[in-house]
């Protein structure tokens, strides 16, 4: 290479390096505005700890069963207290009867009496392992609509008594909930069908999961996770994924950038990366991302991702919004309304 395509490379490579380096001033103080949106008709949602509001005409997938320590915590809309106590006494026959293939014992180990008539089945978690202990509950929800809630969820032997306490605080603390009913006024942790009242305080016990998948009827063709996740450690920023080389990349495929940066979410450090290109038919492609992240051992301040994102129906021709402007404002109105249910964060 002669001496002159030297210095025009190393200049090239100078001003693209200059090129991104000032995208942050950008996204940062000119991002792109969206329309005013009439909120006075949303409704407000609780998801896990967590509030956000939504238009009135949407969807919400029915699979929105909360998970702890990594579980699923379901309400049985099958069961009434009578008929799961049936179904569990069933459950205690079976594994009375059933041998566990490396030990040769029984799979059952004992049962726990809990509050509302509720029973705890303590087995050996595998039939061939006798590692883990399982913890298989019929919890009835401590109020008069006295819903059935299963969860099942492994243990260490060594570890009964604290399980012990843990299973019967749930079982004392599950209350029945339905969409639109009053928000409570204590920490806990919202769900499908429940409510489980337990602070954040004292000892970190494990996860908590949560989320909901909205779709719209006025907005075709996208579909928006909003999910919480309480996993005891200090989670990654959303910057993080999608630092300035990667960024410039997306750059040279067409991908715009419309902003990227923190979002003001009153205690919560929020960052937003907000994306847009043309498909290969022409339709206009969204991928709207926003993260918190999450706090070491805090479940009132778990990793929050909210998403909006059309490709997944790339070759759906309807376009969800009439412009990018509306996209934006429908995103911002959302977005901005995450809060935590109880503002004292305690």
């Amino acid at each position: 290479m002669t001496r002159k395509g030297k210095l025009l490379l190393v200049l090239a490579v100078c001003l693209v390096s200059a090129a991104l380096a000032c995208y942050p001033l950008k996204w940062n103080f000119f991002p792109p505005q969206g329309e005013s949106m009439d909120t006075g008709n949303w409704k407000t949602h609780c998801v896990g700890r967590f509030l956000i509001d939504l238009p009135p005409a949407i969807a919400i997938e029915e699979n929105r069963t909360g998970h702890i320590w990594d579980e699923k915590l379901v309400w049985r809309e099958d069961l009434t207290p009578e008929t799961a106590r049936q179904e569990a006494l069933a459950e205690i026959d079976k594994w009375r009867a059933t041998e566990n293939k490396y030990s040769k014992e029984k799979m059952f180990i004992e049962s726990w009496e809990l509050p509302n008539h509720g029973i705890a089945i303590i087995r050996w978690e595998e039939t061939t392992s006798h590692v883990f202990y399982a913890s298989q509950c019929y919890f009835i929800s401590n109020d008069a609509r006295q819903r059935v809630f299963t969860f099942t969820a492994p243990f260490s032997p060594s570890s009964i008594e604290s399980r012990k306490n843990r299973i019967l605080s749930f079982a004392s603390g599950l209350r029945a909930r339905d969409e639109g009913e009053s928000f409570p006024g204590e920490e806990g942790f919202c769900f499908y069908g429940g409510f489980l009242a337990s602070p954040d305080r004292g000892e970190w016990w494990g996860s908590e999961r949560a989320g909901i998948v909205v779709e719209f009827s006025e907005y075709p063709a996208i579909t928006m996770p909003f999910s919480l996740w309480a996993n005891g450690i200090d989670g990654p920023t959303l910057l993080d994924d999608y630092d300035l080389q990667y960024t410039g990349i997306m750059l040279t495929h067409g991908v715009r950038v419309l902003r990227r940066g923190p979002v003001p979410l009153g205690p919560l450090k929020a960052e937003e990366v907000l994306l847009t290109w043309k498909g290969e038919r022409g339709k206009i492609l969204y991928n709207f991302m926003l993260r918190v992240p999450s706090e070491k051992h805090r479940r009132d301040r778990p990793e929050v991702t909210l998403r909006f994102t059309s490709v997944d129906y790339q070759y759906d021709r309807r376009e969800p919004f009439a412009s990018e402007a509306q996209a934006l404002g429908l995103w911002d109105a959302i977005s901005r309304s995450i809060r935590p249910r109880v503002p004292s964060g305690k």
